[in-house]
């Protein structure tokens, strides 16, 4: 739903990672500094 609201950040953004790929897909995004939405 967050793509159709026309990126105005209404709609709060989410994304899905295998369990398996979960520890490297928060070392993504806490690189690029998303760090804080991330569930510890």
């Amino acid at each position: 739903m967050s793509v159709l609201d026309g990126s105005i950040g209404i709609l709060p953004r989410r994304i899905m990672v295998a369990d398996r790929d979960f520890f490297r897909a928060r070392a993504v995004l806490r690189d690029n500094e998303v760090d804080g939405l991330v569930p510890e």
